[in-house]
């Protein structure tokens, strides 16, 4: 069902309040208004440092969520987002800010899909500089192995790639 102007305000109200909460420094009364999903946090002190004011739009309809854009000015000496997008979802009845749908609509990417190819991405090049480290060993302890096989082991002094051991 489609939300109605009376849901759009009531969503409207909660993002003012979680607002008003974050400019006051009251941390509880914003907690209380905010969705995070497992393992997600936040900044609250961060974002109440850096928050001076803000002018909140109207709430616009998505679906059965809802989304108003605030407009914050930032303390001077710190940075804030000059347009913040509060994703609004109705939880038990109550309109709730659910501060991962806000943020992926902040950055316009899916910021857990995000960490995910990254991690994704560091898992394959470590395997890679693992392999390539592995080969590079292999190689030199084949070197080592034959000329120890040859009976002609050189001195770590003497081999190629002199260091700075003694007798350099």
């Amino acid at each position: 069902m489609p939300l109605t102007p009376a849901d759009l305000a009531a969503a409207r109200s909660a993002a003012e309040t979680f607002l008003n909460a974050v400019v006051k420094g009251d941390e509880s009364a914003a907690r209380g208004l905010l969705i995070l999903g497992a393992g997600e946090s936040l900044d609250f002190k961060t974002m109440h440092d850096s928050t001076a004011s803000f002018e909140l739009g109207p709430a616009q309809a998505e679906g059965d969520r809802a989304v108003a854009i605030a407009a914050v000015r930032a303390r001077p000496g710190t940075s804030a987002p000059p347009a913040l997008p509060l994703v609004l979802v109705r939880r038990s009845g109550a309109w709730m800010v659910d501060m991962a749908a806000s943020i992926t609509r902040m950055m316009g990417v899916d910021v857990g899909e995000l960490m995910n190819q990254m991690a994704k991405g560091l898992g394959e090049a470590m395997s890679a500089g693992m392999e390539a480290m592995a080969k590079g060993l292999d190689a030199a302890a084949g070197a080592i192995g034959g000329e120890v096989a040859a009976g002609k082991p050189k001195k770590a002094g003497k081999a190629k790639g002199k260091g700075r051991g003694r007798g350099n």
